[in-house]
C-alpha cells in the first residue's frame, strides 16, 4: 500500500484529552482525529466537511514520537468577556491548568498516511507537504503552536500477520493484542491513552480506543491478531500499526 512518510514537528504541542474539564491535559502523541485535522488543513479541506471522506476505512494513520518528550504544567489565567466593556476592564477570570508537550529540540513526530483508492489526494498531499504549500496553516494541537512538516519518503508499505512478537514503532491499539501480546522490557516507560479514533458530522466523538505508548520513543514488542505493515526507506525497516 502506496504511504506517505513526513516529520511534523514544533517548539511545543498540546493534544486536549477529550475528557478533561477543570484542567488542560495533553495526550503524549496527536490522536487520530487531530492528524485527520491537519492533513483536512494541508488539502484546504473546510472545517466539519471531511469526515466522511477521512474514515477509518479510507484513511490510514500511524504516528511514533521520534524522539522522547517532558511534559510542563502551566496556569493560565482566562476572561470571561461577552462585551467589549468586559475585555478592556474583566471582572471575572479564571485560572486553569494547561499542560504543555516540549523536548531539547523541540516535539517531533513521524507520521505515516496511505489513502486505499484515493492515489490523486495522496499525491496532492506529498507534494504539498514537499514544496510546504499548505492550503491551511498546520498546528500541533492548538493555534500558539504552528507546525513543520517535513516529507521524509513514499513507500510501498507491506501487510503481514506475524506469528511471534515483532517490533513496532509505534503505538498499539490494546485490543490489537493477543493475550499476553505485549513483551514488557525493563527499559519500557508505558503509558495507556484512552484517544479519539472519529467523529461525526456533528463534531461528537463517535469512537475510542485504548493505545499503549513508550514514553522514551522505544520500539514495543508486540504480538498481535490483525496484520501490521512493514516498510523499507533510507536504510531503514520500520513495522507499524495505524491508529
Amino acid at each position: 500500500m502506496k504511504t506517505v512518510i513526513f516529520d511534523l514537528s514544533g517548539p511545543f504541542a498540546h493534544f486536549r484529552k477529550f475528557y478533561t474539564n477543570s484542567s488542560s491535559l495533553s495526550y503524549l502523541i496527536p490522536p487520530r482525529t487531530v492528524l485527520v485535522g491537519l492533513i483536512a488543513a494541508v488539502l484546504g479541506k473546510e472545517r466539519d466537511t471531511y469526515y466522511e471522506i477521512f474514515s477509518e476505512e479510507k484513511l490510514k494513520i500511524g504516528v511514533r514520537i521520534n524522539q522522547p518528550v517532558r511534559r510542563i504544567l502551566q496556569t493560565l489565567n482566562y476572561l470571561k468577556a461577552t462585551t467589549l466593556n468586559e475585555w478592556i476592564n474583566p471582572q471575572m477570570h479564571t485560572q486553569i491548568p494547561f499542560e504543555l508537550l516540549t523536548a531539547d529540540k523541540g516535539v517531533s513526530y513521524r507520521v505515516y498516511v496511505a489513502m486505499p483508492k484515493m492515489d490523486e489526494l495522496l499525491e496532492e498531499l506529498s507534494t504539498r507537504i514537499r514544496e510546504h504549500r499548505y492550503y491551511y496553516t498546520p498546528y500541533l494541537g492548538s493555534a500558539s503552536f504552528q507546525a513543520h512538516l517535513q516529507l521524509v519518503d513514499i513507500v510501498n508499505a507491506q501487510s503481514f500477520l506475524s506469528q511471534d512478537y515483532f517490533a513496532c514503532v509505534t503505538p498499539v491499539r490494546v485490543d490489537a493484542l493477543k493475550e499476553n501480546g505485549l513483551k514488557i522490557l525493563s527499559s519500557y516507560s508505558l503509558i495507556r491513552e484512552k484517544m479519539p479514533v472519529s467523529f461525526n458530522e456533528e463534531r461528537v466523538i463517535q469512537n475510542v480506543a485504548a493505545y499503549l505508548i513508550e514514553e522514551k520513543a522505544q520500539s514495543l514488542m508486540v504480538h498481535t491478531k490483525i496484520p501490521a505493515w512493514r516498510m523499507h526507506y533510507q536504510g531503514l525497516e520500520e513495522n507499524i500499526m495505524f491508529l
